[in-house]
């Protein structure tokens, strides 16, 4: 029964226990990671990518806090107050500064 040392958790297991992988040429390639490791590893990664969208998402709402009513167009606006849970009609007055003195 032929063995391998997983180069991630030091333990020593069977062949078996690691993933067979494609080689160029009709070879078969073994990985020096077991398969229970491997796993480990991925779900790590998911969850590290899980957290860096919600860090993602955060970092949105922040800036759109930010944002001063000036600075959406009307359709942003209605996009925004929506996705924040507002509802209803929305009524607004369109300010326009507009220097005449020039004519």
């Amino acid at each position: 029964m032929q063995t391998r040392i997983c180069s991630c958790c030091g333990k020593e297991k069977p062949i078996e226990s690691y993933k067979n992988v494609g080689k160029r040429g009709g070879g078969v390639s073994v990985l020096t990671i077991c398969n229970e490791c491997m796993r480990k590893k991925q779900d790590e990664g998911r969850a590290m990518a899980k957290v860096k969208k919600q860090q993602k998402i955060a970092q949105e709402v922040v800036d759109a806090r930010t944002l001063r009513l000036q600075d959406f167009t009307p359709r942003e606006l209605m996009t925004e107050l929506h996705r924040r849970g507002y509802e209803g009609i929305l009524k607004y007055t369109r300010v326009e500064q507009i220097d005449i003195s020039n004519f």
